[in-house]
């Protein structure tokens, strides 16, 4: 056991920064504590950001989720602040308005066992209306082009569906703590 109390055995932390996520964070937390992964193996670590919704009292309230706030504005902060605290040797970002799904975790951390030290997963818009699912199809259809290329400064990262192998993180980290696009620095 850690000397905070918490398990030491932890595999992968989760990070999820939130501000004003209220109407969403609830159905992302429940995604989150029901995965296939042995919940042994990993934590969820939610960062306010100021919140004036009531966030924080769902975050601080959720069973086993760990809560902690960060003053500084913007997600990067909120996530500087989960990775820092983190203790699992994969670090793995959502947002409070996505739902994973139930074999989210094991699938990446199955993918970075293969020699890979970054995975980004597929991330689909919620509905379905017609402009949804061609939304949908758009950004499958790009992230596919993109990432059969070989030339790799065209890649880019969406923190919302990430897991990163601690040890590459090295000169990456912390975030650069921008309005947009230090997902897309990281990978």
């Amino acid at each position: 056991m850690a000397a905070d109390g918490r398990d030491s055995d932890i595999d992968v932390s989760v990070v999820v920064p939130v501000l004003n996520g209220a109407a969403t964070l609830p159905e992302c937390l429940e995604s989150l504590v029901h995965q296939s992964l042995s919940r042994e193996r990993y934590e969820v670590i939610v960062v306010d950001n100021g919140s004036s919704d009531g966030s924080d009292l769902i975050a601080e309230r959720a069973p086993g989720v760990v809560f902690e706030r960060e003053p500084r504005r913007g997600a990067y902060a909120a996530r500087n602040r989960g990775v820092s605290i983190a203790r699992g040797d994969v670090i793995a970002f959502t947002d409070p308005d996505c739902v994973v799904d139930a074999d989210w975790l094991e699938t990446a951390v199955r993918a970075l066992s293969d020699e890979a030290v970054v995975v980004l997963g597929e991330t689909l818009p919620a509905g379905d209306s017609r402009p949804v699912k061609l939304l949908g199809e758009y950004s499958s259809a790009r992230d596919e082009y993109v990432f059969r290329q070989s030339d790799w400064r065209r890649y880019y990262g969406r923190t919302n569906n990430m897991a990163v192998v601690r040890s590459a993180l090295g000169d990456a980290m912390p975030f650069a703590e921008m309005e947009r696009g230090a997902d897309t620095m990281l990978v």
